[in-house]
């Protein structure tokens, strides 16, 4: 059956089936290329997230690093001075409200590019079904290639028969 049917009433015309058929290439043509063009910017997209994920890991290592040396040397410089005790506890105190602002910063950094790829998945997830509708545009528009193949046959049979009939009488 038919997926692009010829309503009975319409007559046929080869020139207008011709403009009908070159107008559905065209506009499978055009999905397509958009198509391809969406594949493209996915693909980008995936790699900014992928480098901004390595990006953001590298650093939160490096603060990992950090808050761990800083541990040890609050371990190894302690002193018995109460003045020089204090001193160190508000330095140490800083720091860690300075490497906190960085660990709060670097997990909005690091949730943002989880949530980036999480939009990236689901944009591959939009660009496979806009590939399996390609590939059903591409399945239609064989079928009505075909269909409009099959008219012409029937269009020339029976031009073929009214001319046979004509010069018959």
């Amino acid at each position: 059956k038919s997926c692009c049917p010829r309503p009975p009433d319409a007559p046929i015309v080869v020139d207008g089936g011709r403009q009908q058929l070159i107008n559905l290439e065209s506009a499978a043509t055009e999905q397509i290329e958009g198509l391809q063009r969406d594949a493209v910017t996915l693909q980008e997209l995936k790699a900014e997230v992928l480098a901004e994920n390595e990006a953001l890991k590298y650093k939160v290592q490096g603060r990992d690093e950090e808050i761990v040396r800083m541990g040890k040397l609050l371990v190894v410089n302690v002193n018995s001075d109460k003045e020089d005790l204090e001193r160190q506890n508000e330095e140490q105190t800083e720091l860690i409200r300075r490497l906190q602002n960085q660990l709060d910063f670097l997990s909005g950094q690091l949730t943002e590019a989880e949530e980036r790829k999480h939009v990236y998945v689901q944009l591959e997830s939009v660009a496979e079904m806009a590939r399996a509708r390609e590939m059903e545009a591409t399945r239609r528009l064989a079928e009505a290639e075909d269909e409009v193949a099959d008219l012409r046959v029937l269009l020339q049979r029976a031009a073929d028969g009214a001319a046979g009939g004509s010069s018959g009488a």
